[in-house]
């Protein structure tokens, strides 16, 4: 099982599917460094502390690995920016369910 924190495109249940018809999925926040909604620009800093803006969206488990993952989203053209080649980073992430419950997924920025 591989979850992600997911806070744009990829919280619509129909872009969801795409990736797989099994997943859960929850309501949550992470901590981020900096957000800019109209560029969905996200920075998550290593030195936790730093981290002190919510970012909410939803924690979404699936039944895949995490580079099968990966290449579906990489297959959505939704998921696709303007610009093509644009690399993108992964990384572990504290999420913060809203039952209270405090989990590890990755966030990709």
């Amino acid at each position: 099982m591989t979850a992600f924190f997911f806070y744009n495109n990829l919280t619509n249940p129909a872009i969801l599917t795409k990736i797989s018809h099994q997943f859960e999925c929850a309501d949550g926040y992470a901590m981020v460094q900096e957000y800019a909604p109209i560029s969905q620009y996200v920075y998550v800093n290593e030195v936790c502390a730093k981290n002190e803006i919510q970012l909410h969206g939803k924690m979404v488990t699936f039944e895949l690995t995490l580079d099968a993952v990966l290449a579906r989203i990489n297959a959505i053209p939704e998921c696709k920016g303007a610009d093509q080649y644009k690399s993108y980073t992964v990384q572990p992430i504290a999420v913060h369910l809203s039952s209270g419950e405090p989990r590890c997924a990755y966030i990709i920025y």
